[in-house]
């Protein structure tokens, strides 16, 4: 049996939203995920009929194409958005 190897590259951005600052997503990719690596993150997508709230070690992965907005609640919250290649 042959063994065929994959090398899925993805790209990460790192991002730091200061409390209510807004960052949008216009066209997300499939095999993105958003994480929430500190803080509190209010995550909304067009098309879906309820938000998200990501806390320290929470993940979305948008469905579809629709634009996602994303922003930081109370205080600073850092973030990662990670894009299949």
């Amino acid at each position: 049996m042959n063994a065929v190897a994959f090398n899925i590259a993805a790209e990460t951005e790192f991002l730091r939203l200061s409390a209510t600052e807004i960052h949008t997503i216009a066209e997300p990719r499939d095999g993105t995920i958003i994480h929430c690596e500190s803080g509190a993150l209010w995550v909304t997508q067009a098309g879906m009929h309820d938000d998200v709230v990501l806390e320290t070690g929470g993940s979305f992965r948008p469905r579809g194409g629709g634009k996602v907005i994303l922003q930081a609640l109370i205080a600073t919250a850092a973030v990662s958005i990670e894009r299949a290649a």
